[in-house]
């Protein structure tokens, strides 16, 4: 899809047409007055070369009136939603953005606590190990701290 403004050109080239027009007609005068062969010669050549610039833009401008005939503009118009909805407040919509904020906050948190279960498990473990380490002591060294109390 492409689009083109040929409005300034359009106008450029009906000015161009109607000076042109202007030019053929004085040159169509000058050209009844003239009595000289010469004279009629070079008159014929100008009004040749006015009449083929003419012929070149009435052309351009059938192809713009073609152009312009077969194009079209669609146009969607939309009314804006007015502030607080259709028809202001609205209990049921309030009601179920609630829930939706509700559900996408059990979301998070079912998110939360699987991106962190193999952390949890792994310091789970270690806690264990650690406990497991400290109550494998030797009996010597709980006596010999006894003793010194």
């Amino acid at each position: 899809m492409s689009n083109e403004d040929v409005t300034e050109n359009y106008v450029d080239l009906t000015a161009q047409k109607t000076s042109y027009q202007n030019q053929l007609a004085q040159y169509n005068e000058i050209m009844k007055k003239i009595e000289k062969i010469e004279d009629i010669i070079k008159v014929q050549e100008q009004l040749d070369r006015v009449q083929t610039e003419l012929n070149r833009l009435e052309g351009r401008l059938q192809y713009f009136d073609n152009r312009i005939d077969i194009s079209t503009i669609n146009v969607n118009l939309q009314k804006p939603e007015p502030v607080g909805g259709e028809s202001g407040h609205n209990f049921i919509t309030t009601l179920n953005k609630g829930i939706a904020g509700f559900l996408g906050m059990i979301d998070v948190i079912i998110t939360l606590i699987f991106t962190l279960l193999p952390l949890i498990i792994v310091s789970g473990a270690a806690y264990e190990v650690y406990r497991w380490r400290k109550g494998k002591k030797p009996v010597a060294a709980k006596v010999e701290s006894a003793d010194k109390k």
